[in-house]
Order: structure tokens, then C-alpha cells, then sequence
């Protein structure tokens, strides 16, 4: 995850977590007080790709 500030442009990186139960908490030492433009990447594992994404046939993964 990282976070862009509004005043400079500079982008911080604030690290990686795993998601429990759907969420992530980061906590990073040192971030000015500021406006961010937060930007994270979410990658499933190999289970969860397998299923179909809303809005997509359920049957899109068959044969």
C-alpha cells in the first residue's frame, strides 16, 4: 500500500499485510499529518479466483 500526499506529490510506501477477514490494518511510524491518496493491490489466492466475480455467470470457469 502506499499513499500519495496532496501538498507535494511524494509517495510514501506504507508496506504489506495480509487480509484478515477481509481487512487490513498498517500502521506507519513517521507520516506527516496531511492529505493521502491511499493506493493498494489485492491479489486472491488460487481458491478464491477460482469462484465467480459478481455480475459474471456462475458457469464462466466450466468447460
Amino acid at each position: 500500500m502506499t499513499a500519495e500526499s496532496h501538498d507535494d506529490g511524494s509517495i510514501v510506501t506504507l508496506g504489506t499485510k495480509n487480509l484478515l477477514n477481509g481487512a487490513a490494518t498498517i500502521h506507519k511510524d513517521g507520516l506527516l499529518v496531511g492529505d493521502y491518496t491511499l493506493q493498494a493491490t489485492y491479489t486472491p489466492d488460487a481458491v478464491s479466483d477460482l469462484l465467480p466475480s459478481i455480475g459474471e455467470p456462475a458457469d464462466r470457469h466450466q468447460g
